[in-house]
């Protein structure tokens, strides 16, 4: 929460602040939490999280921050080299609402193996083009009636 709210605050000062990348997640609800993402929405901020690396459907076993009903949070499964859901990645027609590719993706961080697997690397991808979504709705559409793909199994 301390990043969150710290994020809030360079937001307020005036620092061009419009996304925040949530490569975490815990099956344990917070309302800590929740309460920090909502203040985040409520300063324009976009809060992209990783849906989850257990292969676990997310209408049925919630992973936070990912699952809290939040209309700024964007969450993101990981796709492997032809787009489909990765094996490990979680999933959910009704929440989660998109895949950026997680497996094989080369690393320059050198605590990193030569590639990552996972949100680690799917959700940096999706937050990187969060602000285009931005420009184009406003607020950020939540869990669409017809999404282009439904991630599920």
């Amino acid at each position: 929460m301390e990043a969150i709210n710290y994020a809030i605050q360079a937001k307020q000062r005036g620092v061009n602040l419009r996304v925040l990348n949530a490569s975490y997640g815990s099956g344990q609800y917070a309302q800590s939490e929740v309460d920090a993402i909502r203040a985040a929405r409520d300063n324009g901020i976009l809060f992209v999280a990783a849906a989850g690396n257990a292969g676990a459907n997310n209408d049925t076993v919630a992973s936070y921050p990912a699952n809290y009903d939040l209309a700024n949070i964007v969450s993101v499964a990981a796709t492997d080299n032809r787009d489909g859901l990765a094996s490990f990645s979680n999933y959910g027609a009704s929440s989660v609402d998109l895949g950026a590719p997680g497996v094989n993706i080369a690393s320059t961080l050198p605590t990193y193996p030569v590639s990552a697997n996972g949100y680690s690397a799917s959700t940096p991808t999706a937050t990187s083009a969060a602000p285009r979504w931005q420009r184009r709705t406003s607020p950020a559409p939540r869990r669409s009636s017809s999404p282009r793909r439904r991630w599920a199994r």
